[in-house]
C-alpha cells in the first residue's frame, strides 16, 4: 500500500504544477491582442499587456520581431502597461516605399503613440530598437520619460572589422539574388536590413546632449557594439547611466534575462 500510495502521488504533482501555470502568450502571434495602427503610410502591427503607469514601450533589433522581447514583455506587464511593435520592414508590418530608415522607424512609433494617446513612457530598446530609442527620444522628447538600451550605435563604424565585413558580405547576397530574380526570399526586405545597418545611423554624439531624461545605456562585455562606442554614448548624455554585464554578448536581454531585467527595473524604480 504505501508504494502504491507513493505512485499516486507521483503520478498527482505534475497535474498539480502544470495546472498552477499560467499559459505563456504567443506574442508576435497573439490574435487576442494583436492590432494593426494605420499610420506613416504602413500598417504597424503592435500588441499590448498588462496595466499599470507609466506605460513601457519595448523595441526589437533588426531582422527581429517584437516576439524576440518575450522576456522583457512577460516581466513588466507584472507591474506595466506594455507595448510592442513590430517594426517597419519587420514581423507583420509593412515596409512601405523607399528606403528604410531607422528616422522613419522611430517616427513610426511617435505615430502609434499619439493613436494610444500615451506620452512620457519608459523605452527598453535592444540593438537597432535602441538606436530607434535614442532617436524617438531626440525627435520626440514628449513621448520618452525613461530610456534603456542595450546594444545600440550612433553610427555604422562602431563593431568590428569582421562583423561589418559579413554584413556587407550579407547585403552583397541579396543584391546577387535580386538581380538574378531568385525568388526563394524576399531578397529586397534583406537588402533594406543589411543596408541599414551598413549605411545608418547618423547621430553625432553632440546631439546626445539634447537629451534631458535619464538614460540607462548597456551591453554586454563582449558586445558585437565595441566598448569604446557604448561609453562614447554613456558620456555624452547629460543624464546618463552606465551598465556593462559580465560574460555577456549582444542578447544579453535574452540570453541574461533575470539580471538584465532587474536592472532596467532598477532603473525604471529610481526617482
Amino acid at each position: 500500500m504505501r508504494s502504491l500510495g507513493r505512485i499516486l502521488i507521483c503520478l498527482l504533482l505534475p497535474l498539480r504544477v502544470s495546472a498552477a501555470e499560467p499559459p505563456t502568450p504567443a506574442y508576435g502571434q497573439n490574435p487576442g491582442t494583436g492590432a494593426y495602427a494605420e499610420l506613416n503610410g504602413i500598417k504597424l502591427y503592435c500588441e499590448q499587456y498588462g496595466t499599470g503607469e507609466p506605460a513601457v514601450l519595448v523595441i526589437h533589433g533588426n531582422g527581429a520581431s517584437l516576439a524576440q522581447m518575450e522576456f522583457q514583455i512577460t516581466h513588466f506587464a507584472r507591474t506595466h502597461r506594455v507595448i510592442a511593435a513590430d517594426s517597419r520592414g519587420h514581423g507583420k508590418s509593412g515596409l512601405g516605399a523607399g528606403r528604410l530608415t531607422y528616422v522613419q522607424q522611430a517616427d513610426d512609433l511617435n505615430a502609434l503613440l499619439d493613436q494610444l494617446h500615451l506620452r512620457n513612457v519608459y523605452v527598453i530598446g535592444w540593438s537597432d530598437g535602441g538606436t530607434i530609442g535614442l532617436l524617438l527620444t531626440l525627435r520626440h522628447p514628449d513621448k520618452v520619460a525613461k530610456l534603456a538600451v542595450t546594444g545600440a550605435n550612433l553610427f555604422p563604424d562602431c563593431v568590428s572589422l569582421e562583423v561589418m565585413a559579413a554584413t556587407m558580405k550579407d547585403d552583397q547576397q541579396a543584391l546577387a539574388m535580386i538581380a538574378q530574380g531568385d525568388k526563394s526570399q524576399n531578397w529586397e526586405l534583406i537588402h533594406q536590413r543589411t543596408n541599414l545597418m551598413i549605411t545608418q545611423p547618423d547621430i553625432k554624439p553632440s546631439e546626445l546632449g539634447n537629451i534631458k531624461i535619464p538614460v540607462l545605456v548597456m551591453a554586454g562585455d563582449r558586445d558585437l557594439i565595441l566598448p569604446e562606442h557604448t561609453l562614447l554614448i554613456y558620456k555624452n548624455l547629460a543624464r546618463g547611466q552606465l551598465a556593462i554585464f559580465p560574460h555577456a554578448e549582444h542578447s544579453v536581454c535574452r540570453d541574461q534575462p533575470a539580471v538584465f531585467n532587474a536592472t532596467v527595473a532598477r532603473f525604471f524604480a529610481e526617482p
